[in-house]
């Protein structure tokens, strides 16, 4: 279920996708949207926008400018309050696309998740 959040310009807001819904396909499609850039600066860039283009389901700003999944052209005509704003909105929706620890979270799922002896591929060797 999606949620509305205001943007800084007075009667301007964002209606944002639930984080939990988001799909692998949609990780793949941040993802691709950065597979060509090579600069850093420009990826964190590229990375928001392209997570704009996933998460917003609607919005209202004061010039009418269509969504970025329609044309992500439209957040470089936004006023700066609102891009920063929205930007700060998707921060949980980009925790979930690019998590920082994808380890098991407990031991029991740790020591499931150990080398079987009996594979046929035998233990990984970690450099």
């Amino acid at each position: 279920m999606s949620q509305r959040h205001p943007l800084a310009s007075s009667g301007a807001w964002v209606e944002l996708r639930d984080v939990s819904e988001l799909k692998a396909g949609d990780q793949m499609d941040v993802m691709d949207a950065l597979s060509d850039i090579e600069a850093s600066g420009r990826m964190f860039g590229q990375m928001k926008n392209a997570l704009a283009a996933v998460m917003v389901v609607t919005w209202e700003l004061p010039s009418p400018l269509p969504i970025p999944g329609q044309d992500i052209k439209a957040l470089r005509l936004m006023e700066i309050d609102d891009y920063n704003r929205l930007t700060t909105l998707l921060e949980p929706a980009m925790e979930r696309i690019f998590p920082g620890d994808a380890e098991p979270a407990t031991a029991q799922e740790v020591a499931k998740a150990q080398v079987d002896p009996a594979s046929p591929t035998g233990p990984t060797v970690e450099s």
